[in-house]
């Protein structure tokens, strides 16, 4: 099954979209020049676009959650408020990573991961960014959770639950299963429940091959061994074709993405296995369009390395089976833009694509070099064959 899942990257028909773009969030000053982690919401018929917001340096100590708003589908966008901030820590404040929004019925739900940075693991972040965290025997980061905050009035105002998830850091806010469960990735832990407003009920799942007590980051981006750190499998995409498996697509570092598959709604899955579809080493995107066909937001340019420091171009691959992804709408393909702002781990065009469906409009949020916001709106009629 793997080696069907393909994009037939340089074979697929393309067509590029004319799209409108509006800056969400331009980085201004130096101690607010990290941006990264966006998604976008619809409430009430405004947008909300949540990121993670820090100082100069990739989910470095006092980053927080933010969100601005739009009224007129993109077109301006308020300035960013603070939706989940920093808290003081052990040695320094919190890291706040952004997991996005799920709109139930009468609340908003928001996700937030927290972890505080030791000492000694920050003075090697300063020195080498994330590649020193890989020494044996190093503490990195402690305290990791998962907090839910609600909103009960259309997003006013905000208040923490009780709901923690320890150990896990969210990928992509929820997905909403054919059953009515929801499913929510992160990197080698997930996570699911079947309280329609996501607020509670939270069970945690680990991928095949994990140790136990496992947390997300507790000694570097991928603290195994064997497969999954062989393929250096990370940050999941979930979707549904009827009558088959539900699929998680992952990232990896071998300029595929990988799969696995889950026969029990998400409450245990298969070892990851590489696919046919090629990737440049992002976060991505897979679902459905309002016509069912199914569709993948990615960077799959596959030309490593530089392809994960470029990440560019963004393409939208739709498929009529989810398996063959052959028909590519081409989004952007501008050059990896020149970072204002030192910072570690700071690059990518059309970094960590993330769409939504507004009416006939697609709307895609990304960042710009990990500085920049960046919102695009496309014509669904022009996704058209």
């Amino acid at each position: 099954m793997p080696s069907l899942i393909t994009n037939r990257h340089g074979s697929a028909r393309v067509t590029r979209l004319a799209g409108r773009t509006s800056i969400v969030h331009r980085a201004s000053s130096w101690d607010a020049a990290y941006s990264h982690h966006p998604q976008v919401a619809a409430i009430g018929g405004r947008l909300w676009a949540t990121w993670s917001l820090g100082h100069l340096h990739e989910d470095g100590p006092g980053q927080t959650m933010v969100y601005a708003t739009s009224d007129d589908l993109g077109h301006t966008w308020t300035a960013a408020r603070t939706l989940v901030p920093a808290a003081p820590g052990e040695h320094g404040p919190t890291c706040i990573t952004s997991g996005g929004l799920h709109v139930g019925e009468d609340t908003i739900a928001a996700y937030a991961s927290s972890y505080e940075i030791t000492p000694a693991a920050m003075a090697l972040f300063m020195e080498s960014g994330l590649n020193g965290w890989h020494r044996p025997g190093l503490k990195t980061v402690h305290r990791v959770y998962t907090g839910v905050h609600v909103s009960r009035d259309g997003g006013a105002t905000w208040s923490e639950t009780e709901s923690r998830l320890p150990g896990f850091i969210p990928n992509l806010s929820p997905v909403r299963l054919d059953s009515g469960r929801l499913f929510m990735t992160g990197h080698l832990r997930h996570a699911w429940t079947d309280d329609p407003a996501g607020l509670s009920g939270w069970e945690i799942v680990g991928l095949p091959g994990l140790p136990d007590g496992f947390f997300e980051r507790a000694g570097g981006f991928c603290p195994v061994t064997g497969q999954l750190a062989e393929l250096g499998i990370c940050e999941g995409a979930v979707y549904e074709i009827p009558g088959q498996p539900l699929r998680m697509m992952l990232r990896s570092n071998r300029a595929r993405l990988a799969v696995a598959e889950s026969r029990d709604d998400g409450a245990t899955w298969s070892e990851p296995q590489l696919t046919d579809f090629t990737d440049c080493g992002s976060k991505m995107q897979f679902g459905r369009l309002p016509d069912g066909r199914y569709f993948a937001l990615s960077c799959p340019d596959p030309n490593v390395p530089t392809s994960c420091l470029r990440r560019t171009p963004l393409v939208l691959a739709v498929s009529r089976d989810g398996n063959v992804f052959d028909r590519h709408f081409l989004l952007g393909d501008e050059p990896d833009a020149p970072l204002r702002y030192p910072g570690a781990y700071k690059h990518g065009r059309y970094g960590y694509p993330y769409s939504l469906v507004v009416s006939d409009h697609l709307v895609v949020i990304n960042s710009v070099g990990k500085e920049d916001i960046e919102c695009h709106v496309f014509s669904l009629r022009d996704l058209e064959d």
